[in-house]
């Protein structure tokens, strides 16, 4: 399922969109969108807040739960996840 999520950058500019690295979807129909970062450069946050605000707008508008969840490679690093789901409950915990 091709998702992109539009969003204005750190200066206002807008883009058309960016494509998350991952969309999972659960046993128990929730949505996470996944995004992995090895750099976080000065845009990241504003990509994020958006990526917040697409989720919470599909959650209304599909009656399915949506998450969004910034993997950093510090923590995916640090943690060794042996799955997805151990690494969506710890991250999703963890803010």
């Amino acid at each position: 399922m091709p998702v992109f999520i539009e969003y204005r950058d750190s200066k206002g500019n807008f883009h058309q969109g960016y494509y998350p690295d991952f969309i999972v979807e659960t046993i128990d129909e929730k949505f996470f969108v996944l995004e992995t970062k090895g750099r976080v450069d000065i845009d990241v946050e504003a990509k994020d807040n958006r990526a917040k605000v697409w989720c919470e707008d599909a959650t209304r508008l599909t009656g399915n739960e949506w998450l969004f969840v910034r993997i950093d490679q510090e923590d995916f690093e640090r943690h060794r996840f042996r799955s997805v789901k151990e690494l969506i409950s710890t991250l999703t915990l963890s803010d």
